[in-house]
């Protein structure tokens, strides 16, 4: 599992890799007073959802249950091979102009 940081929005973040690394940078309406705060791969809440070939892990990285964010909500979906977790089956990955709805509501 990943880390992530939360860092508020009058805050300034320069990130430096020594090593190869992948970083995602999200961001939502905040209260500027949000702390800092590092969520480490114990923070994150896990949890098996499903049954049978519907079964899936569920890992709510950035949650109002596990940080202080009010707004943001990051989680990360991870099914076995072969096995569904949605209806219709469906992806993330890449915005597909037409075929996705928005993933943010106004």
């Amino acid at each position: 599992m990943a880390h992530a940081l939360l860092v508020s929005g009058d805050k300034t973040l320069r990130l430096t890799a020594k090593e190869h690394s992948r970083a995602i940078v999200a961001s939502s309406p905040a209260v500027p007073s949000t702390r800092t705060q590092v969520i480490r791969p114990s923070d994150v809440c896990a949890s098996k959802r499903g049954e049978q070939n519907w079964c899936r892990d569920v890992r709510l990285v950035c949650w109002s249950d596990n940080t202080q964010g009010e707004q943001l909500l990051i989680g990360e979906t991870v099914t076995p091979s072969g096995n569904w977790s949605s209806v219709p089956p469906h992806r993330h990955q890449d915005f597909v102009d037409g075929d996705e709805g928005p993933l943010e509501v106004p």
